[in-house]
C-alpha cells in the first residue's frame, strides 16, 4: 500500500458515492495493495486507476477521482506519462457529466453514454 493512502482515503471514499456500488473502500484498498489498481495523489486530490487490455489497444482507466478539481486537472501530464510508460494509447474516465466540461480544456471528449438498470 502506498504511503499516501491514509491522506487520500477520504477523497476516494467520497468518490465512491458516485460509483454505483461497484466498490467499497476496502475493495479499492485491497486492489491497490495487490497491484491491480494504483493511486496517484496530489497535495489535495487523489486518483485511482488501472491499466486495461483490449485486443487492439491498452488504456489507462481512471476509476475514481476525488479532492480538489483544479488539482486533479494538474495531474493530467503525470497521467499521460504513466499511460505512455505502460504503452497505453488512451486514457478513460467514467463519471458524472460534469467531468466532460471540466476536462474538455485538457482534450478529453465524450466517448459514449452509460446506462444502468438495477435488476
Amino acid at each position: 500500500m502506498t504511503e499516501d493512502w491514509p491522506r487520500c482515503k477520504a477523497w476516494i471514499e467520497a468518490a465512491l458515492e458516485h460509483a454505483d456500488g461497484a466498490y467499497t473502500i476496502e475493495d479499492v484498498e485491497a486492489s491497490i495493495a495487490a497491484g491491480d489498481m494504483a493511486l496517484l495523489s496530489g497535495p489535495v486530490c487523489a486518483l485511482v486507476f488501472e491499466i486495461m487490455e483490449f485486443p487492439r489497444l491498452r488504456a489507462l482507466n481512471i476509476i475514481l477521482a476525488g479532492g480538489d478539481l483544479d488539482q486533479i486537472k494538474t495531474l493530467d501530464p503525470v497521467l499521460i506519462d504513466i499511460a505512455r510508460g505502460h504503452d497505453c494509447t488512451r486514457i478513460y474516465l467514467s463519471g458524472r457529466r460534469g467531468w466532460l466540461k471540466a476536462l474538455a480544456p485538457l482534450g478529453y471528449g465524450e466517448l459514449s453514454a452509460v446506462a444502468s438498470k438495477e435488476i
